[in-house]
């Protein structure tokens, strides 16, 4: 078993942020082995752009809220199942945005937008 207590995480700002002073957008990682973890925390109106990723993935929104491409709202305790290389993005909504991503390992990033 592997234990990982949220309150104590170590936040960073991850390094495919193209903007290094650009704290509005963090990341703690949770758990990496055979599974892969991490929160991500986003500033009010923060926009995520379109990407994707060759893994599958489990989105699960702790707080706050984002608005998808397509218009749906996500909020708390929203959970959102991502097929791997599947297109997205968000803008996080104006309390911001906090979620946990959850995938079966590493996983590869494509920017598209």
């Amino acid at each position: 078993m592997a234990l990982t207590r949220y309150r104590d995480v170590e936040w960073f700002q991850p390094g495919e942020n193209p903007d290094p002073d650009d704290t509005d957008l963090q990341k703690a990682w949770l758990h990496r082995g055979s599974f892969f973890a991490h929160a991500i925390r986003l500033a009010p109106g923060y926009v995520v752009p379109p990407h994707s990723h060759d893994r599958d993935e489990l989105m699960v929104v702790l707080s706050g809220s984002a608005t998808l491409e397509s218009g749906v709202v996500v909020e708390a305790p929203d959970t959102l199942l991502l097929a791997a290389n599947v297109e997205y993005g968000f803008t996080a909504g104006p309390e911001g945005m906090e979620f946990m991503v959850v995938r079966t390992g590493q996983a590869g990033l494509t920017i598209t937008g």
